[in-house]
């Protein structure tokens, strides 16, 4: 699998979120990673996405949560002009 140690991170870091979440309010922040795969008639290449979330917990189940997420497609055959 080409993202193997990325899915590791992954699991691994929400893992770990959820031992350290507080039912309690307050403001939190965390990371993001993610990985993009297009369909084969798109012609673009699976590539990793990075970000970050903060959001604030009320009481009891309810938040708010502001997320960026971000990452750059390339063509996975570039074009050759000229």
């Amino acid at each position: 699998m080409k993202y193997l140690h990325l899915i590791a991170l992954l699991s691994l870091l929400s893992w770990a979120g959820t031992v350290a979440a507080e039912p309690e309010s307050g403001v939190y922040v965390f990371p993001q990673a993610a990985i993009a795969q297009y369909s084969n008639t798109s012609d673009l290449e699976t590539d990793p996405l990075i970000g970050l979330g903060i959001g604030y917990r009320f009481a009891g189940p309810f938040a708010v949560e502001l997320d960026f997420l971000t990452g750059d497609s390339k063509p996975e055959h570039p074009v050759r002009r000229g």
